[in-house]
């Protein structure tokens, strides 16, 4: 994961403790407009989702394959993607954060 992470351009790079730690900076970032979109792995994806969410600037979603980025995108723009990378082989973790990498900014959306 590491090795993939310092391959993404024109992304900042932090590493973080836990889960909660890391849904606080992305929340933070997101909502002061630090940045458009944040991209987490963890182990507790549906956690950091579920949690993040609890903020009205942040639309977060746990992303399972490139093709479910692309699906989510085209309906509802998130800002934060979550991805376990947990049993995942390195080819499926490098096509998820291309997906979610190559994305533009996001769309404001009414709720």
């Amino acid at each position: 994961v590491d090795s993939l992470f310092r391959s993404i351009r024109n992304w900042q790079r932090q590493v973080v403790g836990p889960a909660r730690e890391a849904t606080e900076i992305a929340v933070r970032a997101i909502a002061t407009a630090d940045c458009d979109r944040v991209l987490i792995t963890s182990r507790d994806a549906e956690l950091v989702a579920c949690l993040a969410n609890r903020h009205q600037a942040v639309r977060a979603t746990m992303v399972t394959s490139a093709e479910h980025v692309q699906r989510l995108e085209s309906s509802w723009s998130p800002n934060l993607w979550v991805v376990d990378p947990t049993a995942r082989s390195l080819m499926e973790l490098r096509n998820l954060f291309r997906a979610c990498t190559a994305l533009g900014k996001p769309q404001s959306r009414a709720m």
